[in-house]
Protein backbone atom coordinates (compact mmCIF):
# COMPACT_ATOMS: atom_id res chain seq x y z
CA UNK A 1 0.00 0.00 0.00
CA UNK A 2 1.48 3.68 -0.95
CA UNK A 3 0.14 6.81 -1.97
CA UNK A 4 1.70 9.91 -4.15
CA UNK A 5 1.32 12.99 -2.36
CA UNK A 6 2.79 15.92 -2.89
CA UNK A 7 6.37 17.42 -1.26
CA UNK A 8 5.01 18.39 2.24
CA UNK A 9 8.36 17.31 4.46
CA UNK A 10 10.89 17.86 1.42
CA UNK A 11 9.89 20.60 -1.02
CA UNK A 12 10.38 19.92 -4.44
CA UNK A 13 10.21 16.40 -4.05
CA UNK A 14 7.39 13.73 -4.94
CA UNK A 15 7.01 11.86 -1.50
CA UNK A 16 5.60 7.74 -1.81
CA UNK A 17 5.10 6.64 1.93
CA UNK A 18 4.85 3.23 2.16
CA UNK A 19 3.16 1.58 5.46
CA UNK A 20 6.74 -0.57 6.31
CA UNK A 21 9.13 1.14 8.10
CA UNK A 22 10.50 2.05 5.38
CA UNK A 23 9.64 5.51 3.43
CA UNK A 24 11.46 5.96 0.30
CA UNK A 25 10.99 9.94 -1.23
CA UNK A 26 12.28 9.82 -4.82
CA UNK A 27 13.47 12.06 -7.00
CA UNK A 28 12.14 13.32 -10.66
CA UNK A 29 11.99 9.96 -13.33
CA UNK A 30 15.21 9.23 -14.43
CA UNK A 31 17.18 10.04 -11.87
CA UNK A 32 18.88 6.90 -9.77
CA UNK A 33 19.08 8.91 -6.60
CA UNK A 34 16.32 7.59 -3.84
CA UNK A 35 16.21 9.13 -0.35
CA UNK A 36 14.89 7.07 2.49
CA UNK A 37 13.35 8.17 6.08
CA UNK A 38 13.48 5.08 8.48
CA UNK A 39 10.13 5.37 10.74
CA UNK A 40 9.09 3.29 13.44
CA UNK A 41 5.53 1.91 13.28
CA UNK A 42 5.62 2.41 17.22
CA UNK A 43 5.81 6.27 16.46
CA UNK A 44 3.54 6.12 13.72
CA UNK A 45 0.81 4.52 15.71
CA UNK A 46 1.39 6.60 18.65
CA UNK A 47 0.93 9.85 16.81
CA UNK A 48 -2.02 8.46 15.45
CA UNK A 49 -3.27 8.05 19.08
CA UNK A 50 -2.25 11.83 19.56
CA UNK A 51 -4.29 13.18 16.47
CA UNK A 52 -7.53 11.07 17.63
CA UNK A 53 -7.28 9.16 15.13
CA UNK A 54 -8.37 5.26 16.04
CA UNK A 55 -9.28 3.62 12.91
CA UNK A 56 -6.66 1.80 10.36
CA UNK A 57 -7.69 0.91 7.17
CA UNK A 58 -5.18 1.19 3.31
CA UNK A 59 -6.48 4.73 2.83
CA UNK A 60 -6.37 6.03 6.70
CA UNK A 61 -2.73 4.75 6.75
CA UNK A 62 -1.17 6.68 3.46
CA UNK A 63 -2.89 10.01 4.85
CA UNK A 64 -1.17 9.69 8.37
CA UNK A 65 1.94 8.40 7.11
CA UNK A 66 2.10 11.77 4.68
CA UNK A 67 0.64 13.54 7.76
CA UNK A 68 3.30 12.22 9.88
CA UNK A 69 6.15 13.02 7.40
CA UNK A 70 5.22 16.65 7.35
CA UNK A 71 4.63 17.23 11.24
CA UNK A 72 7.52 15.64 12.75
CA UNK A 73 11.37 15.79 11.71
CA UNK A 74 12.61 12.98 9.82
CA UNK A 75 16.16 12.55 8.73
CA UNK A 76 16.53 10.92 5.16
CA UNK A 77 19.56 8.73 4.11
CA UNK A 78 20.62 8.18 0.63
CA UNK A 79 20.13 4.61 -0.23
CA UNK A 80 23.25 3.44 -1.97
CA UNK A 81 22.04 0.87 -5.08
CA UNK A 82 24.93 -1.09 -4.49
CA UNK A 83 23.57 -2.02 -0.67
CA UNK A 84 20.36 -3.48 -2.14
CA UNK A 85 21.77 -7.00 -2.66
CA UNK A 86 23.68 -7.19 0.72
CA UNK A 87 21.07 -6.20 2.54
CA UNK A 88 18.86 -8.44 0.61
CA UNK A 89 20.77 -11.50 1.49
CA UNK A 90 21.83 -9.95 5.25
CA UNK A 91 17.74 -9.72 6.03
CA UNK A 92 17.28 -13.23 4.69
CA UNK A 93 20.01 -14.43 6.78
CA UNK A 94 18.63 -12.89 9.99
CA UNK A 95 15.29 -14.51 9.15
CA UNK A 96 16.68 -17.99 8.75
CA UNK A 97 18.28 -17.62 11.73
CA UNK A 98 15.28 -16.08 13.90
CA UNK A 99 13.43 -19.47 12.20
CA UNK A 100 16.04 -21.95 13.51
CA UNK A 101 16.09 -20.43 16.98
CA UNK A 102 12.27 -21.09 16.60
CA UNK A 103 13.03 -24.66 15.86
CA UNK A 104 16.07 -25.46 18.33
CA UNK A 105 13.44 -24.29 21.44
CA UNK A 106 11.00 -26.46 19.69
CA UNK A 107 13.33 -29.63 19.34
CA UNK A 108 13.82 -29.16 23.06
CA UNK A 109 10.18 -29.10 24.31
CA UNK A 110 8.79 -31.92 21.20
CA UNK A 111 8.63 -35.77 23.04
CA UNK A 112 6.93 -37.58 20.19
CA UNK A 113 10.27 -39.33 17.73
CA UNK A 114 8.49 -38.23 14.45
CA UNK A 115 8.60 -34.47 15.31
CA UNK A 116 11.63 -34.78 16.66
CA UNK A 117 12.68 -36.05 13.32
CA UNK A 118 10.88 -33.33 11.57
CA UNK A 119 12.13 -30.81 13.44
CA UNK A 120 16.11 -31.84 13.51
CA UNK A 121 15.92 -31.77 9.23
CA UNK A 122 14.21 -28.30 9.25
CA UNK A 123 17.63 -27.32 11.64
CA UNK A 124 19.74 -28.84 9.65
CA UNK A 125 17.93 -27.69 6.30
CA UNK A 126 18.17 -23.83 7.93
CA UNK A 127 21.83 -24.62 9.04
CA UNK A 128 22.77 -25.56 5.56
CA UNK A 129 20.78 -22.14 4.07
CA UNK A 130 22.66 -20.09 6.24
CA UNK A 131 26.12 -21.41 5.30
CA UNK A 132 24.82 -20.82 1.61
CA UNK A 133 23.74 -17.04 2.75
CA UNK A 134 26.87 -16.38 4.45
CA UNK A 135 29.10 -17.63 1.16
CA UNK A 136 26.82 -15.57 -0.71
CA UNK A 137 26.91 -12.47 1.41
CA UNK A 138 30.76 -12.52 1.44
CA UNK A 139 31.08 -12.96 -2.47
CA UNK A 140 28.61 -9.75 -2.65
CA UNK A 141 30.98 -7.55 -0.38
CA UNK A 142 33.71 -8.95 -1.99
CA UNK A 143 32.60 -7.38 -5.27
CA UNK A 144 32.41 -4.45 -4.63
CA UNK A 145 36.06 -2.18 -3.70
CA UNK A 146 33.96 0.02 -1.72
CA UNK A 147 32.36 -2.08 0.38
CA UNK A 148 35.06 -5.01 0.52
CA UNK A 149 37.45 -1.47 2.13
CA UNK A 150 34.65 -1.09 5.13
CA UNK A 151 34.27 -4.84 5.63
CA UNK A 152 38.28 -4.73 6.35
CA UNK A 153 38.68 -1.62 8.17
CA UNK A 154 35.71 -3.16 10.47
CA UNK A 155 36.44 -6.85 10.90
CA UNK A 156 40.51 -5.66 12.01
CA UNK A 157 38.96 -4.94 15.20
CA UNK A 158 39.19 -8.43 17.14
CA UNK A 159 35.70 -9.82 18.19
CA UNK A 160 33.57 -8.36 15.23
CA UNK A 161 33.56 -10.81 12.62
CA UNK A 162 31.75 -11.27 9.12
CA UNK A 163 28.14 -11.67 10.67
CA UNK A 164 28.28 -8.28 12.48
CA UNK A 165 30.56 -6.22 9.58
CA UNK A 166 27.74 -7.42 7.13
CA UNK A 167 24.92 -6.24 9.58
CA UNK A 168 26.44 -2.54 9.73
CA UNK A 169 27.21 -2.85 6.10
CA UNK A 170 24.02 -3.46 5.09
CA UNK A 171 21.49 -2.14 7.70
CA UNK A 172 23.79 0.75 9.43
CA UNK A 173 24.88 2.52 6.20
CA UNK A 174 25.37 6.01 8.29
CA UNK A 175 28.20 4.20 10.28
CA UNK A 176 30.92 7.07 9.90
CA UNK A 177 28.47 9.77 8.91
CA UNK A 178 26.98 10.43 12.08
CA UNK A 179 28.80 11.39 15.40
CA UNK A 180 28.88 9.47 18.26
CA UNK A 181 25.94 9.89 20.32
CA UNK A 182 24.18 10.01 16.84
CA UNK A 183 24.69 6.88 15.87
CA UNK A 184 24.41 5.31 19.92
CA UNK A 185 21.21 6.15 19.53
CA UNK A 186 20.12 5.05 16.26
CA UNK A 187 21.17 1.62 16.94
CA UNK A 188 19.53 2.12 20.53
CA UNK A 189 22.03 2.30 22.90
CA UNK A 190 21.91 5.85 24.31
CA UNK A 191 20.44 6.12 27.78
CA UNK A 192 17.10 8.37 28.08
CA UNK A 193 16.33 10.33 31.44
CA UNK A 194 13.50 9.58 33.23
CA UNK A 195 12.76 11.90 35.57
CA UNK A 196 10.26 13.91 37.16
CA UNK A 197 10.37 16.53 39.40
CA UNK A 198 12.33 15.37 42.82
CA UNK A 199 12.53 11.68 41.27
CA UNK A 200 15.62 10.70 39.41
CA UNK A 201 14.24 7.75 37.23
CA UNK A 202 16.73 4.72 36.14
CA UNK A 203 18.28 5.77 32.96
CA UNK A 204 17.64 2.97 30.09
CA UNK A 205 17.86 2.71 26.36
CA UNK A 206 14.56 2.87 24.36
CA UNK A 207 13.77 2.46 20.41
CA UNK A 208 16.75 1.96 17.58
CA UNK A 209 17.66 -0.41 14.80
CA UNK A 210 16.54 -4.04 16.80
CA UNK A 211 18.37 -6.12 14.05
CA UNK A 212 21.91 -4.30 14.26
CA UNK A 213 21.41 -3.78 18.20
CA UNK A 214 21.23 -8.03 18.26
CA UNK A 215 24.37 -8.53 16.34
CA UNK A 216 26.29 -6.23 18.19
CA UNK A 217 24.80 -7.55 21.35
CA UNK A 218 26.58 -10.82 20.33
CA UNK A 219 29.84 -9.03 19.54
CA UNK A 220 29.78 -7.50 22.82
CA UNK A 221 29.72 -10.68 24.44
CA UNK A 222 32.81 -11.47 23.05
CA UNK A 223 35.21 -8.13 23.06
CA UNK A 224 33.89 -7.81 26.96
CA UNK A 225 36.13 -11.05 26.87
CA UNK A 226 38.23 -11.37 24.63
CA UNK A 227 39.16 -8.13 23.19
CA UNK A 228 41.48 -6.44 25.34
CA UNK A 229 40.22 -3.09 25.47
CA UNK A 230 36.75 -3.94 26.01
CA UNK A 231 37.71 -6.76 28.57
CA UNK A 232 39.20 -4.48 30.71
CA UNK A 233 36.62 -1.56 30.40
CA UNK A 234 34.12 -4.08 31.22
CA UNK A 235 36.02 -5.27 34.26
CA UNK A 236 36.43 -1.70 35.18
CA UNK A 237 32.50 -1.47 35.27
CA UNK A 238 31.63 -4.80 37.51
CA UNK A 239 34.61 -3.75 39.83
CA UNK A 240 32.41 0.00 40.40
CA UNK A 241 29.30 -1.86 41.31
CA UNK A 242 27.60 -1.84 37.38
CA UNK A 243 25.34 -4.64 36.66
CA UNK A 244 26.48 -7.19 34.49
CA UNK A 245 23.95 -6.59 31.65
CA UNK A 246 24.52 -2.44 32.54
CA UNK A 247 28.31 -3.25 31.77
CA UNK A 248 27.62 -5.10 28.70
CA UNK A 249 25.16 -2.41 27.23
CA UNK A 250 28.22 -0.11 28.09
CA UNK A 251 30.26 -2.28 25.78
CA UNK A 252 28.34 -2.32 23.18
CA UNK A 253 28.02 1.43 23.17
CA UNK A 254 31.48 1.53 23.10
CA UNK A 255 32.46 -0.86 20.29
CA UNK A 256 29.87 0.56 18.00
CA UNK A 257 31.39 4.34 19.00
CA UNK A 258 34.56 3.11 17.84
CA UNK A 259 33.47 1.66 14.94
CA UNK A 260 31.76 4.88 13.77
CA UNK A 261 35.14 6.50 14.27
CA UNK A 262 37.19 4.08 12.40
CA UNK A 263 35.02 4.08 9.31
CA UNK A 264 35.24 8.26 10.26
CA UNK A 265 38.54 8.56 9.89
CA UNK A 266 39.51 5.37 7.41
CA UNK A 267 41.55 4.21 9.88
CA UNK A 268 42.00 0.38 10.92
CA UNK A 269 41.83 -0.55 14.57
CA UNK A 270 44.18 0.34 16.65
CA UNK A 271 44.04 -0.29 21.02
CA UNK A 272 46.33 2.71 21.29
CA UNK A 273 43.76 5.16 20.13
CA UNK A 274 40.31 4.02 22.16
Amino acid sequence: MFQRSEALAFPGTPLVSLESCRIELAGDPGHDRITRCDGSPHRLRQFARAAGINAKNDRIDARLIARFLATLPVHPTDLDPRLELVTELVTARRQLHAELGRVNNQLEHVRDTALQRLAKRRATRLHADILLLDKRIAQAIAGDRSLAHRDRLLRSTPSVGPVLSATLIALLPELGRLSNRQIAALVGLAPYDHDSGKLKGKRSIWGGRESVRNVLYMAALSAGVHNPVFATFRRRLRENGKLAKVAIVAVMRKLITTLNAMVRDNKPWSPVSI
